[in-house]
């Protein structure tokens, strides 16, 4: 069982945020899982545009969430590739640093292994 634990640990890459970095943009291919270690990120979502599940420059954002410390974002880049749903491809909605973050990173790729 520990080298299961350690391959899946492994998988994880660190990465730290000042506060106010994107860590991904709404509407954009959804190819990592983040769990947020320390710090805060605020998650924002826009209405989409009518062609792109990018929403326009201009579109007004609205706050959805904090994620803290513990919290996830970003699972539809696991199992992606497992459901028909073109709408798992994509981030739902857009992640800025609220403070100094580090984030766990587990690329989408990595997890199909």
């Amino acid at each position: 069982g520990d080298e299961i634990l350690e391959e899946v640990v492994d998988a994880f890459v660190s990465r730290t945020l000042s506060a106010g970095d994107t860590l991904c943009e709404q509407g954009v291919p959804c190819d990592a899982f983040y769990i947020v270690a320390q710090g805060k990120v605020g998650e924002y979502r826009a209405t989409p545009g009518k062609d792109s599940p990018v929403p326009r420059p201009d579109a007004p954002r609205s706050k959805v969430r904090e994620i803290c410390a513990g919290e996830s974002y970003g699972d539809s880049a696991l199992y992606a590739d497992l459901t028909e749903s073109e709408a798992d491809d994509y981030y739902p909605s857009t992640c800025v640093a609220a403070s100094p973050v580090v984030v766990l990173m587990l690329r989408g790729d990595a997890f199909a292994k």
